[in-house]
């Protein structure tokens, strides 16, 4: 069960090689890679299809952004490279996610365990979430990886109702 959100703000990527083409306009949104060891084949493959057709919404919205995928290594990165992901206009980094520099300071990990609930969007924030197809529905596992990494973990307000955009 995946959620994509996007965004558009006003900071960025500023190197335009580093960005692959995609400016400077344009929201970072994080895929954490990390949790192959959590999926058996199907669920890996069912993955990168998930994440094939976020970035095919990405292209087509009216308001692009940039994803990154981190922890592009391993199996999971053999079965993107297969259905084609190498081409895609984004950021991949072998390094997992608490080993990336120049991290955004605004990043929140969204995990359906967090205990802050995310009331208040703010357009500033950049989010990562977890690439983890959990078919038995793990506890805890998102929220733990947040906590490892050091990013602030929130959830998405599913049973309080909707978001509040921030003035």
């Amino acid at each position: 069960f995946f959620f994509f959100f996007f965004f558009q703000a006003e900071d960025g990527i500023r190197d335009v090689e580093r960005s692959r083409g995609l400016g400077d306009v344009y929201k970072r949104q994080f895929f954490d890679l990390s949790f192959s060891g959590h999926m058996n084949t199907k669920e890996l493959y069912s993955l990168a299809s998930q994440l094939s057709r976020s970035l095919n919404a990405v292209k087509h919205s009216t308001n692009p952004f940039a994803l990154h995928f981190s922890s592009y290594n391993g199996e999971i990165k053999k079965i993107m490279d297969e259905i084609g992901c190498i081409n895609w206009i984004a950021h991949f980094y072998e390094e997992d996610l608490g080993e990336l520099k120049d991290l955004p300071g605004n990043l929140l990990y969204l995990s359906p365990d967090a205990e802050e609930v995310l009331e208040t969007f703010d357009e500033t924030a950049s989010f990562v979430i977890g690439g983890l197809v959990d078919r038995t529905v793990t506890s805890c596992v998102s929220l733990n990886r947040a906590k490892s990494c050091g990013v602030k973990a929130v959830r998405l307000p599913l049973n309080e109702g909707t978001v509040k955009v921030a003035a």
